[in-house]
């Protein structure tokens, strides 16, 4: 609300139809009668919108994590719908190993938290334990931020588990992760401002435009007690009533006139269009892609096996960018990406004592179990590590351990050193030290 006094009259001129005539006014400029748009993400939708307001202006279109051109459903019923399939699809077999339904699991977490917030702690890079909590929304929020880091979404299934059983470290480490990978950045990479003043006020909310946002609540209430249960299972009616969309536009004073319709069914130009759309994707699941695909005359769709939003960057294959090569130049592309080695596995629950671990070879006991503790600390180290670099390049390279205590990595040396202080990853089992050429063939503690 704030964010949108200060802009004043001015959010009535951030929307799509405003970034339609940008787009226009750029080809004008450039003298060429056609484009050919590539979009990702809310790029698609606006991909879409240019070639229905000027059909003949494209020549083709690459869309990558596809939005329907109906644009943003308010109730999210396209992500909870893909939730079960996208979590078995990343656990494949190997949660196996510690669950019999990864899906079961979250829907009890879920119902956990019927009952009210969890609380627990989590360690800062400092090394300092902070309180935190976890809530329906936060769980759905680091559950669909999973399809950015592919870390992330390996612990998931573990994490989830570890909370049934009382264990928060792991899930509200992940929270912390997703809001750090969701928020750190430059607003020209991503604008919050934007984002708000752009979906605010282009979404159907189910509130009556330009009502007072005290009176909202029981028309939310309304629309949301109409959506069935199973369409948000392993979430529920809660969780969609208080997501993220509304939270953030139900404060949000409409700029007049309301936003023209979207395209009319037909007005899609008859083009080349190739939507990219990854297996793993939640914010814009494959069955968007599909659906939006039936809008066009001439549209194929390809599924990027293990890969989650924009799959122009996270496949680390080279079929994504081999079907974009052979779309650009007018060859057919292959119906099908083949399923790559997985770099990553699902990660079982972290152990709670030195009973739960197997003596490493050749030393038997407690020695033994605690020297597979520290291996295991330096192993969950350098996933951390690893998930900074990938998720948030931009956040020094530091870290607080699972349970407490804190790392770093010096970059200054010749070989880059790893230091650990005081990591707890295993309860009660604390490891300090260093690793030179951390990362390099020939590392060193």
């Amino acid at each position: 609300a704030a964010c949108a006094e200060r802009l004043g009259p001015r959010r009535a001129f951030y929307r799509t139809t405003d970034s339609v005539d940008d787009i226009e006014a750029v080809r004008a400029a450039l003298g060429v009668d056609k484009l050919t748009l590539v979009g990702v993400s809310y790029g698609t939708f606006l991909a879409q919108a240019y070639a229905a307001r000027y059909p003949t202006r494209v020549e083709r279109l690459l869309l990558d994590s596809v939005l329907d051109v109906s644009g943003w459903d308010p109730f999210y019923l396209d992500i909870f719908g893909a939730v079960p399939r996208v979590l078995r699809a990343a656990c494949g077999r190997i949660c196996a190993a510690f669950t019999d339904d990864a899906v079961a699991d979250l829907g009890r977490l879920v119902e956990r938290l019927e009952r009210g917030v969890l609380n627990g702690r989590v360690t800062l890079p400092n090394g300092r334990r902070a309180r935190a909590t976890l809530t329906r929304q936060e769980l759905f929020f680091t559950l669909v931020s999973g399809d950015l880091d592919e870390l992330l979404r390996a612990s998931f299934p573990g994490a989830v588990k570890s909370a049934l059983r009382g264990d928060l470290d792991p899930i509200l480490r992940l929270k912390r992760h997703a809001a750090l990978a969701e928020g750190s950045g430059s607003p020209r990479a991503f604008s919050s401002a934007l984002y708000a003043a752009t979906t605010c006020e282009e979404i159907p909310f189910p509130w009556t435009r330009f009502s007072d946002p005290a009176s909202r609540f029981a028309q939310i209430s309304a629309a949301v007690a109409q959506i069935p249960e199973q369409a948000l299972y392993p979430f529920d009616r809660a969780t969609d009533e208080g997501n993220d969309f509304i939270r953030m536009c139900r404060r949000w004073p409409e700029a007049a006139p309301a936003p023209a319709a979207g395209p009319a069914p037909g007005s899609l130009p008859d083009v080349p269009v190739l939507m990219l759309s990854g297996q793993m994707d939640l914010r814009t699941p494959v069955e968007s892609a599909r659906s939006a695909a039936a809008d066009w005359p001439h549209a194929q769709v390809l599924t990027i096996p293990g890969t989650g939003h924009s799959t122009l960057t996270a496949d680390l294959s080279r079929c994504t960018r081999n079907a974009a090569a052979r779309f650009f130049r007018g060859q057919s592309v292959p119906a099908r990406c083949q399923r790559g080695a997985a770099l990553v596995f699902p990660f079982p629950p972290p152990p709670l004592s030195l009973g739960d671990l197997r003596a490493v070879k050749g030393v038997p006991g407690t020695r033994g179990r605690a020297i597979s503790a520290a291996q295991l600390t330096l192993f969950d180290v350098t996933v951390e590590l690893l998930s900074t670099v990938l998720a948030a390049p931009d956040l020094a390279l530091r870290g607080g351990g699972l349970r407490g205590g804190h790392w770093t990595v010096d970059l200054d040396e010749e070989r880059p050193v790893l230091r650990l202080y005081g990591v707890e990853y295993l309860p009660g089992v604390r490891v300090s030290g260093a690793v030179r050429g951390i990362g390099m063939r020939r590392e060193r503690s």
